[in-house]
């Protein structure tokens, strides 16, 4: 089973794109959506009303079938499940996958039976991939061992039963019948999708040793072709506790090219390893790459005691990225040799920087020093919403440590209180989060909350849904009693009037500053999403925003008026959920829960299979990946161009 995933990516693609009569729209229509029958069907799911949607489910015509099956993979109303079960064996094959996906989105052990009886009498591999991976969501130990033994025997089956495996365990299952499973398919013969699974499976799953897997991970990690197999099993060997994996860290820091694979075995550097690969850490923190520099800087900043503390403090000078140079002299704000200093050299570091975003991170730093408080909170009102935000976050920080005075609470309170009538949603939702986290510590020093509910009226939905959830969580914490939802947030229907006018593979370039983005639309996988994304930027609602989230190897991060992450357009859009996956350069809608979609985006560094069917996918990037790898907080969007 070699040279696998070019014909299995095909494969997957063309069926999952492809449905009855669907060549023949193309030659004439720019789309799927000139049948105003499937509008209609869309509409019903963008309205979520699933009760119109079931007629689809067992129309004559096997395209509604197919789409209502996804529709219901959307909406995860149950009331569909007695429908999709019979489209298991539906004569048509976009319709069995469609209805396997479907069930799989809705994560019911009730389905696992279903799903189970089907698999020997599928004829069709690409089927029996859904179906297995579909098991593996709604999964119970009760056919764990059904998953682990299923003998596949075809690259798309046994891509099927890796991704089943993984997702079984993102749900908590991952008994050690699955991990031996899991560490089978691991081998270089097969399959590169299903040992992205199985890397993955080692890397995300909690509680499970990785002692008897070491040496195969350790392989995959060094030599497997393909990078996103490569990073995810550096990940996993972050759970060993073998000393030894410091001299096999530093050997690959020091041969591996791919700069994301790096990243992620700098995550596996552990305090104990600093003696070994002190060398290769300070040519990392010395040098320019955005991305291994802030691991390196997160990584130390677990680090304690006097030599790690005297390294630190006479190299962070040599440090070239502020953001890491930040987060390391934050580390010895609570030393008793070095605190002081560093809190001057922040100090001075946050007068000598222009950038907000550098000014913010100093601020996130000086979270580490109790007596910053005075400092921090005359930054509140900065004119910079991720300055302001960012104070508020470091005055949470600062109340939690045990270094802080008890005297000193009313100060602090003073600034919460402060924060939530200003109606400043990246301050308000910090400071109503702190509030609830700390409310046995905070609550004798609090008072009365009328503030929370003078606070709350201040605000605006559906744009401050995120501090509006985070207030309303608060004040029913200090009520005891259950929190108040919202509401009925859906606002933006989609205008199909701009749908149809999008071509199927039509490209839209986004210009930073740092260079051009292309990405692709997928317009038939997300109507609603891509008439958004394209009516915001034909209206220029993204010229000069800044990529406000950069975490290395996962994400950056655009699409927030503010700058700060708390900021949205005026309306809210429904999630979108179909067989796309979370690969390298894949563009996703950011969201604070299911259907709260707005205006912000984000673009995937490498797979990040635990988005899969829980953020909507609406775009891949075609060109620019350098770009999009090189992108640091506080680069900017020029202009977005499209056809």
């Amino acid at each position: 089973m070699k040279n696998h995933f070019p014909l299995l990516f095909i494969a997957i693609v063309f069926l999952t794109s492809c449905s009855e009569n669907e060549s023949e729209r193309i030659k004439t229509f720019p789309n799927k959506f000139a049948d105003q029958e499937l509008v209609k069907l869309y509409d019903f799911k963008d309205r979520r009303q699933s009760e119109a949607l079931i007629p689809y489910l067992t129309h004559q015509q096997s395209v509604y079938r197919e789409e209502a099956a996804m529709a219901f993979a959307s909406t995860q109303d149950t009331v569909g499940l007695p429908y999709l079960f019979p489209l298991l064996s539906d004569p048509k094959i976009e319709v069995r996958k469609a209805a396997a996906f479907a069930i799989g989105q809705m994560k019911r052990k009730s389905a696992q039976s279903a799903l189970a009886n089907r698999l020997p009498l599928e004829t069709e591999p690409l089927v029996r991939y859904y179906l297995l991976e579909a098991l593996g969501k709604c999964l119970s130990t009760d056919y764990m061992h059904f998953l682990a033994d299923y003998e596949a025997n075809d690259d798309l089956t046994v891509a099927g039963k890796a991704w089943g495996i993984y997702r079984a365990g993102v749900g908590g299952i991952s008994d050690s019948v699955l991990t031996v499973a899991a560490s089978v398919l691991l081998a270089d013969s097969l399959p590169e999708q299903a040992r992205l699974a199985a890397a993955n499976y080692f890397a995300r799953m909690r509680g499970i040793s990785i002692a008897h897997f070491e040496s195969m991970l350790k392989n995959s990690a060094a030599n497997d072709s393909l990078p996103s197999v490569r990073m995810a099993a550096a990940r996993a060997l972050a759970k060993s506790n073998n000393d030894s994996i410091a001299f096999f860290i530093d050997s690959q820091l020091n041969s591996e090219s791919n700069s994301l694979v790096r990243v992620n075995l700098i995550r596996g550097l552990k305090q104990e390893h600093f003696p070994i690969v002190e060398s290769t850490l300070l040519g990392i923190l010395r040098g320019t790459d955005y991305q291994t520099s802030v691991s390196a800087g997160e990584v130390i900043s677990s680090w304690q005691g006097r030599e790690v503390e005297r390294w630190i403090w006479d190299i962070n000078d040599q440090i070239v990225i502020p953001r890491t140079r930040a987060i390391v002299l934050g580390t010895l704000l609570e030393s008793n040799l070095y605190g002081y200093n560093a809190y001057r050299e922040l100090s001075e570091m946050y007068s000598g920087v222009s950038n907000p975003y550098d000014k913010g991170f100093v601020l996130q730093a000086l979270g580490n020093y109790p007596n910053a408080s005075v400092f921090l909170g005359d930054r509140l009102n900065d004119p910079h919403p991720f300055v302001r935000t960012s104070a508020m976050e470091a005055l949470s920080t600062i109340n939690q440590s045990a270094q802080f005075p008890v005297f000193k609470q009313p100060e602090l309170i003073g600034y919460f209180r402060q924060a939530i009538l200003s109606g400043d949603a990246g301050k308000v939702t910090v400071a109503a989060s702190t509030l609830t986290r700390l409310r046995t510590k905070l609550q004798p020093y609090l008072g009365n909350i009328q503030f929370m509910y003078q606070g709350l009226d201040s605000l605006h939905l559906p744009e401050d849904l995120e501090p509006y959830q985070a207030l309303e969580s608060a004040i029913s914490a200090y009520e005891g009693r259950e929190g108040i939802s919202p509401g009925q947030l859906y606002q933006n229907p989609i205008a199909w009037d701009v749908v149809s006018e999008i071509s199927k593979g039509t490209k839209a370039t986004i210009e930073t500053s740092r260079g051009a983005i292309e990405i692709e639309l997928l317009v038939e996988e997300a109507p609603g999403s891509v008439e958004n994304f394209v009516s915001l930027a034909r209206s220029g609602f993204y010229e000069n925003l800044t990529f406000h989230r950069v975490v290395p190897n996962f994400v950056i991060q655009a699409g927030c008026p503010r700058g700060d992450g708390y900021g949205s357009s005026d309306g809210v859009i429904r999630s979108e959920f179909s067989t796309q996956k979370y690969g390298t350069g894949y563009v996703g809608m950011a969201s604070a829960g299911k259907d709260t979609e707005g205006s912000q985006w984000f673009i995937t560094h490498s797979p990040t299979p635990h988005l899969d069917g829980v953020y909507t996918i609406f775009g891949r990037v075609t060109k620019g990946m350098d770009v999009v790898n090189k992108i640091e907080v506080g680069d900017r969007i020029t202009s977005i161009k499209l056809p």
